[in-house]
């Protein structure tokens, strides 16, 4: 009896809810340009063809996004080759700190040593 009652219960709280949620969606989606409301992107144009607004070709909206993409990586790319160079720059400036800081080291034991094997 009680699993009929909760099964009773979920049917109407689904047939209840569902066509809100329905609602819900279609308030969401779509833009309206020209009179007309559109299910699509935000950034996606609506164009006249032959009289009639529409929005873009998938592909002219696609070829756009990819442009941009391009041009952004392209950009990224540039800052990391950049980025490389510098990189190998400070590389080279540690290498050559490091070795003068080695042939100082070096003359700076060396004529200690030398005190050292001289008896007085």
């Amino acid at each position: 009896m009680k699993t009929k009652f909760r099964c009773l219960n979920l049917l109407l709280v689904l047939l209840l809810c569902v066509p809100c949620l329905a609602q819900a969606e279609d308030e969401e989606g779509g833009q309206q340009k020209y009179g007309v409301i559109h299910n699509i992107a935000d950034d996606r144009k609506v164009e006249k063809v032959g009289g009639i607004y529409e929005p873009e070709g998938i592909d002219k909206y696609m070829k756009r996004r990819f442009d941009a993409m391009d041009e952004r990586l392209g950009a990224i790319e540039g800052q990391i080759a950049q980025i490389s160079a510098d990189v190998k720059d400070l590389g080279k400036k540690i290498e050559e700190s490091n070795k003068k800081k080695d042939e100082e080291a070096t003359l700076v034991s060396k004529p200690a040593v030398a005190e050292k094997k001289r008896p007085s």
